[in-house]
C-alpha cells in the first residue's frame, strides 16, 4: 500500500513506540492485545504529551466491545477483522488522508495533508 508499518507484540510495547521518538500518521492498534488492551493503551496515548497524542488511532477488532471507546473520540474510527483492502482505504479517506492507486506498478499511497 506504499506506506511503513512499525509492528508491536503486545499493549505494552505499543504505548512505548507510540511514546517514542517516531512521529506517525495513524495508528492501527489491535483492541485485544496481550499485557495492556487496544483501549487503554490508545487512552495513554492519547492523554500523555507525546508526538502522537493528536494522531488518529483505528481500532481493529474481530469482536465488539469498542463501541464505547469510538463514542468517547478515544479511537478515530474502527475496522472489522479480517480487514479488507477497501475497508482499510474507505476508513483511511473518512480520516483525511489522500489515497492514490498507480494501476501500472498495482502499489497504493497513502498522504495526510498537513
Amino acid at each position: 500500500m506504499g506506506c511503513r508499518c512499525v509492528v508491536v507484540g503486545d499493549g505494552s510495547e505499543a504505548i512505548s513506540v507510540a511514546m517514542g521518538d517516531i512521529k506517525f500518521d495513524c495508528i492501527l492498534m489491535d483492541y485485544q492485545m496481550p499485557s495492556v488492551d487496544g483501549e487503554v493503551a490508545a487512552r495513554l496515548i492519547k492523554q500523555t504529551k507525546n508526538k502522537n497524542s493528536n494522531v488518529p488511532i483505528v481500532a481493529v477488532s474481530a469482536y465488539s466491545g469498542y463501541e464505547n471507546a469510538l463514542s468517547q473520540g478515544i479511537f478515530a474510527a474502527a475496522l472489522s477483522k479480517p480487514l479488507s483492502k477497501t475497508d482499510l482505504l474507505t476508513t483511511m479517506k473518512t480520516l483525511g488522508f489522500k489515497t492514490s492507486h498507480d494501476g501500472a506498478k498495482g502499489k497504493l499511497s497513502s498522504t495526510k495533508p498537513s
